[in-house]
């Protein structure tokens, strides 16, 4: 290969399973004490802080090519659906926890009486694995920052020609993240209209009488 050229593959598996809340600063007043006690899947705020406080933030220099010659040629990036509600089966978990926790627990630990005062199961079954607002956030900004990371690859130019493409699995929460990084495209570049409905058709090789999850695409 000349070395001209600058191949990437871009991994982000975003689900770190067992991942500790330690991450999280004891100082945060909006964290609640029971955090730690928990794991997370691996939100793109625990694993870069930096995140917190400018979440369009990128590190160029983390992606310096190997030789001054070489420029980027391909990006190839590897995604995860983002941040989702849990599925009914958990749902119907965490409702037999909580009626066990109101009318069952005792105790004076603070993060017992935190439960017992503040906790809310607001969860409902229709949910069931759903993709949240933060996920569809996740994959908008997760956009934006990788065009920001590779301003020569992901451009207007491109995604306008058709260039940049999409595959996504037929699970919801999968299909709804891979239109919710569209969206955090076209809304940078002030794409609108019948472009974007193109656009997502192409995209995930649909066509203007089919729907994606009861959305009618036309």
């Amino acid at each position: 290969m000349s070395p001209n050229f600058w191949i990437l593959v871009v991994a982000l598996l975003i689900n770190i399973t067992g991942f500790y809340c330690c991450l999280y600063s004891e100082e945060d007043p909006d964290i609640p004490v029971i955090a730690k006690y928990f794991t997370t899947k691996g939100r793109y705020e625990e694993v870069n802080p930096h995140l917190r406080d400018d979440i369009l933030f990128v590190n160029r220099s983390a992606l310096k090519p190997p030789s001054p010659q070489c420029r980027e040629a391909h990006l190839t990036a590897v995604i995860r659906h983002g941040t989702r509600y849990p599925t009914i089966k958990n749902i119907q978990k965490m409702r037999r926890l909580y009626g066990l926790v109101e009318s069952r627990a005792s105790g004076e630990e603070s993060w017992l009486r935190e439960i017992q005062s503040q906790w809310t199961m607001w969860y409902t079954d229709d949910m069931d694995g759903r993709l949240a607002m933060k996920g569809v956030s996740d994959h908008k900004h997760l956009a934006v920052r990788l065009s920001k990371l590779f301003p020569s690859l992901l451009t207007e130019e491109k995604l306008r020609a058709g260039q940049v493409n999409f595959m996504t699995s037929s699970k919801h929460r999968c299909v709804n993240s891979t239109l919710s990084f569209m969206a955090g495209l076209t809304e940078q570049w002030a794409i609108r209209g019948r472009t974007v409905a193109l656009l997502t058709l192409t995209a995930l090789g649909l066509t203007t009488s089919q729907s994606v999850h009861g959305t009618k695409l036309e």
